[in-house]
């Protein structure tokens, strides 16, 4: 008897101040996210996209979407759909997945969905063998031109040129702790947000089917970097590119990029390092980049 008297109270309290606790506006729910992947049945020699669609459902908009495969983060965005091509991946299951954060501070985190797809054995049925262009050698070639986006650089460049500089590391320590022998060097120019360095290779009658490949990263020593963007793209086609946001985080990470709509014809493949915000120590490596088909 005594509760029901305090709990009357209490109301008439709220009426007589006007509180009107119904206008209080709550977050509905965390987003709504869909995850897909393809090919959808990946064999060990596939490259595998896949895709994050996110709709935010709290009002308070999205903050960041991670794409995870075998509980590694892959990719980071900062809006929706999140891309990540990548593999191929060895025979057995894969799992792959997403964290989605909007603005609200959800005390269960953020949403969280994994997905396990069933990497097959290849066919056995005979083909050609893989045939590559390594643009390793091409990279002193006379046909080949380097630019911080504003003029021309040499190669091999020199490592304490403040406008930017392309030359080969040999032996080169990176910052997975592996050793590799030989290896493209790249530092975009010591300017702000828009210090670039550029690598443009001419190919001739470019083969069919054929997709740009390799791994990037940095230099052991590079610890001081804050991460730089690496692209590629061809002929300065805006419609059809491939880039990944490093940083220094102890892996390297592949970059690929299917050329299929250049068959035939004789095209530009553009290697470019962007910085994130300064360029100090930003030792960006392209390791064995080639083309294959």
């Amino acid at each position: 008897m005594l509760n029901l008297m305090k709990l009357g109270r209490l109301l008439l309290i709220i009426l007589l101040l006007g509180i009107n606790i119904s206008s209080q506006q709550w977050p509905e729910g965390k987003p709504t996210v869909k995850i897909s992947i393809s090919p959808a049945e990946p064999t060990a020699k596939d490259m595998i996209t896949i895709t994050v669609n996110a709709q935010d459902n709290s009002g308070t908009g999205l903050k960041r979407i991670i794409i995870l495969v075998n509980d590694r983060e892959v990719n980071v965005c900062l809006m929706s759909p999140c891309v990540f091509f990548g593999g191929p991946y060895p025979e057995g299951p894969l799992k792959y997945g997403a964290k989605v954060f909007d603005h609200t501070d959800w005390a269960s985190g953020p949403w969280t969905g994994y997905r396990t797809v069933y990497v097959k054995r290849p066919s056995r049925s005979v083909g050609l063998p893989k045939r590559i262009i390594s643009l390793l050698p091409l990279a002193e070639n006379v046909n080949t031109r380097w630019a911080n986006g504003y003029v021309d650089l040499p190669f091999p460049g020199e490592e304490d040129d403040f406008g930017g500089f392309a030359c080969y590391r040999y032996d080169a320590l990176l910052e997975d702790n592996k050793v590799y022998s030989k290896v493209i060097l790249t530092h975009p120019e010591s300017r702000d947000e828009h210090g670039l360095v550029v690598g443009i290779f001419k190919i001739e009658n470019l083969p069919e089917k054929a997709t740009f490949k390799t791994t990037i990263g940095f230099l052991k020593e590079a610890n001081q970097t804050i991460g730089a963007e690496f692209k590629v793209f061809v002929n300065n086609d805006p419609s059809l590119y491939t880039a990944e946001r490093c940083y220094y985080d102890g892996r390297l990470d592949d970059l690929a990029l299917y050329l299929g709509r250049y068959s035939g014809q004789d095209v530009e493949i553009v290697l470019q390092v962007h910085v994130l915000n300064t360029s100090t120590q930003d030792l960006a490596v392209w390791v064995d980049p080639r083309i294959e088909w």
